[in-house]
């Protein structure tokens, strides 16, 4: 059982992902990089991932990093962590600014 809640969004946000890594890498490529995503999840949820606040004034918005992603994430009491969604850095030309506001 996953110690992180993927948004709804989220989700098909990653199917996308999956999508345009099987176009431009194949579907070895595609797998290997949804295990890494799928790991770095359970580690924010582990409490095991290097994250950071996002903005002074919502301090339960946390980022981290994996690969080419930002992943944005709220921590919340008594709840798994809720992955909101993720911004792939400059150098790469997939699926961009992706965050969900969630209260």
């Amino acid at each position: 059982m996953p110690h992180y809640e993927l948004a709804a969004a989220a989700e098909g946000d990653l199917e996308n992902i999956a999508e345009y890594t099987v176009s431009k890498w194949g579907a070895e490529q595609a797998v290997h990089y949804g295990a890494l995503l799928e790991a770095h999840f359970e580690a924010i949820g582990n409490g095991k991932a290097r994250t950071r606040i996002f903005l002074p004034h919502r301090p339960e918005l946390r980022v981290s990093r994996t690969e080419h992603h930002y992943i944005f994430h709220l921590e919340r009491q008594k709840q798994h962590p809720l992955v909101t969604g993720w911004r792939t850095d400059e150098i790469f030309d997939g699926p961009k600014l992706i965050v969900y506001w969630t209260r």
